[in-house]
């Protein structure tokens, strides 16, 4: 009897699927999903074809059937994290953040280092606690008028939040139904100038001197049906403990690696008396990945993936060529050699070829 194959290695027997991938790498996403949708359509009950087909929706704004996917492949696979992180994604968008949030805490439950499932869940609970925050809070047009100095027009007072990922900060700016001509941000190296012209026809302003220092120019702002939302780049990769300058602990302190600085050790705050050299320890542990040795179909699987993750476009482009036209029985590296004909199926020694009809 056969051996038990995952589902991985089902997707893969699938030309289909296959082709459904090449077409989503390719960026061709409403092709990729045609490929899915076939791909579906011959075994219903494998997951990776509704995360995948998810995938592709999600990237064509299509949320409700990407939703839908998601919800098909947990139904069918309730430990795939995949599957969470789809219908998080997909309910982030479609503003079912409570939902999303519980999506993302039972994929990061299944799944505990991804970091893509880390990063939505925090999305998600940030725009939950705004909506929290929102329903509690007093409009700002209710302030007592003494609060006016005289002679000085009071501008309106308008919530706005932030949250961090490894590369950027995020500004949230609660200001509904703004035009985006009517919105600027003038970002420097450590400051952030944001204004905007209010739906009462009053000025709003925003001037923050940011806690550490970004990229202005990878730096920009988006503006959303309920909110404008600054993207700013980290000029370095640590976690900003604030945001505005004035509240940053000045007994604490991150170092900066800098190209004059190659030898010094980046430190994080920590209670721990002996520093940590978090690079090299990075680098050992890397290092010691690469080094341990896998036997039997995870060397042999290993092995694919770092020839077709390292090689170059003509030798993907062969991988692929081979191993479709072949039926999974070549698997070839030299597109001069396979790339102008078919590629004949070659069954192991002792084995024919059959091909069965539907």
């Amino acid at each position: 009897m056969a051996a038990t194959m995952n589902v991985r290695e089902i997707a893969l027997q699938n030309c289909n699927f296959i082709k459904g991938d090449e077409a989503f790498i390719g960026e061709n996403y409403r092709e990729a999903v045609e490929f899915y949708s076939k791909a579906i359509s011959e075994d219903s009950t494998c997951t990776e074809f509704y995360t995948r087909r998810s995938h592709a929706y999600a990237v064509l704004e299509n949320f409700p059937d990407a939703l839908k996917d998601a919800d098909t492949a947990i139904s069918l696979n309730p430990q795939d994290a995949k599957a969470y992180l789809r219908k998080g994604v997909a309910c982030y968008h479609l503003k079912h953040h409570e939902d999303g949030k519980n999506a993302l805490e039972e994929g990061v439950r299944l799944d505990p280092s991804n970091d893509v499932l880390k990063m939505w869940l925090e999305k998600c609970r940030h725009e939950c606690s705004m909506k929290q925050e929102a329903d509690v809070t007093e409009p700002a047009t209710n302030l007592a008028p003494h609060l006016q100095q005289p002679g000085q027009q009071q501008q309106q007072q308008v919530k706005y939040d932030w949250y961090q990922t490894e590369a950027y900060v995020i500004l949230t700016v609660m200001l509904k139904k703004q035009q985006k001509e009517d919105v600027a941000a003038d970002f420097s190296d450590n400051s952030l100038r944001f204004s905007a012209k209010l739906l009462s026809g009053s000025d709003y302003t925003l001037n923050i001197d940011l806690a550490h220092t970004i990229v202005p120019d990878q730096c920009l702002f988006k503006v959303l049906s309920t909110k404008v939302e600054v993207r700013m780049k980290k000029a370095e990769g640590y976690h900003w403990v604030a945001l505005e300058a004035s509240k940053v602990d000045p007994t604490v302190h991150q170092f900066h690696t800098t190209t004059d600085q190659q030898e010094s050790i980046r430190h994080y705050p920590t209670s721990h008396k002996k520093p940590h050299d978090w690079d090299k320890l990075a680098v050992e542990v890397a290092k010691e990945e690469k080094e341990t040795k896998l036997e039997g179909d995870a060397a042999l699987n290993q092995l694919f993936q770092d020839i077709y993750g390292e090689g170059s476009d003509e030798v993907r482009k062969a991988m692929n060529k081979s191993f479709l036209e072949s039926g999974g029985t070549v698997l070839s590296t030299n597109w001069k050699e396979i790339g102008d004909g078919k590629v004949d199926v070659k069954p192991p020694d002792g084995m024919e070829f059959k091909k069965w009809d539907n």
